[in-house]
Order: structure tokens, then sequence, then C-alpha cells
């Protein structure tokens, strides 16, 4: 009785969560769907709900934004090396193409540098997207609609890339979902 309802109360729990996702209606080749959800300095983790119609073209092109860590100096101090005085012979061309040369004595010198006092990570923001491909699906009727799950999600915070994955959440048919080399995510109807 007691894991009844444990599991009762987790699929409570998570349809909740599921009913507060919006979502994407996939009607344009392109849509924007912005800055994924990111805590400060902390790995990205968004689970997107996408919704296919009879519309939907047969690739659309996901585009967003996350952040990623990079190490990079914080802090630059100037590193100052005086140089020892010398002579040098100098000479000068005069006008009827003759030198006249001087012995000059230089004094005061120094070679200034700028050099990492201290690195440490810095918050960038990269723009990245995902082709969603469709080409292999079923062709939809009008009216008839299917759902689908994408997770974007980041490994470490100091990664400038994302995994992507997806799953079927309400379809009308099995799919079988891979992601590409090129991190394009295909739905295949079985």
């Amino acid at each position: 009785m007691k894991k009844l309802l444990i599991a009762t109360a987790a699929l409570i729990l998570s349809t909740t969560a599921f009913a507060q996702q919006t979502e994407i209606l996939l009607d344009s080749k392109r849509i924007t769907y912005g800055p994924v959800n990111q805590e400060s300095n902390a790995p990205a983790n968004e689970l997107l709900v996408i919704k296919r119609t009879s519309a939907t073209p047969s690739k659309v092109t996901l585009k967003y934004s996350f952040n990623y860590m990079e190490k990079k100096c914080v802090s630059y101090a100037v590193k100052v090396e005086k140089i020892k005085r010398f002579n040098q012979m100098v000479c000068d061309k005069n006008a009827d193409e003759s030198h006249q040369c001087s012995e000059v004595e230089y004094t005061g010198l120094y070679n200034a540098e700028t050099v990492c006092k201290k690195e440490g990570l810095i918050r960038k923001t990269k723009d990245a997207e995902v082709t969603l491909n469709f080409k292999s699906a079923v062709k939809l009727t009008e009216g008839a609609e299917e759902t689908f799950q994408v997770n974007l999600k980041q490994k470490r915070s100091t990664s400038g890339s994302l995994v992507k994955s997806a799953q079927t959440v309400n379809a009308a048919s099995m799919y079988k979902i891979s992601t590409t080399v090129f991190g394009s995510i295909k739905f295949k109807a079985k």
C-alpha cells in the first residue's frame, strides 16, 4: 500500500511538472526558443515539449542560447624590466650626403609587459541550434498532432556544447529517435 502511494505521488508530481512546461508549436522552418533555463554558473538541462501537426515542415531548426564558463585571465599586472644605461653611436645624414656621428647616452629606459596575475572562469553566452528532422515520420492528417520531449543537457558548466536527445510523449506511431553526428535529431516511424 505504501509503495502504491509513493508511485501515485511520483506520477502526480511528474504530470504536474509536465503540465507546467509550455509547448513549442512547430509551425515554421526556423523557431527561436531563446535562452535555456539555467541557474547561474550551473550546467544547462532544459526539457522542451514540442508539438508536431500536419502543418509542421519536414525539417525544423530550433534556435536557442546557453551559458558556459571559460577559463580566462581575470587579473593583470604590469611587469617592468629596467634597461641598464648604455651608449650608442648615432649618425645623422647631412644635406650634402655626409654623415655626422656622435655618441649618445641612453638612461631611464624600461620594458613594460602586461602579464596574467590570476586565472579564473568567466561566463559566456553561446547561440546554438538543433535541427528536428521529420522526413521519415508519419504523415499527419488535418487536426492530428504528436508531442515529443527534447532534452538539451550540458555535461559540465565549462562545456561549450549541449547533448541533445528526444523521446515520444504522445504520437500516432512508434518512433526510433536518433541523434546524428552533427547534432540534429531524426524521428523515424517504425
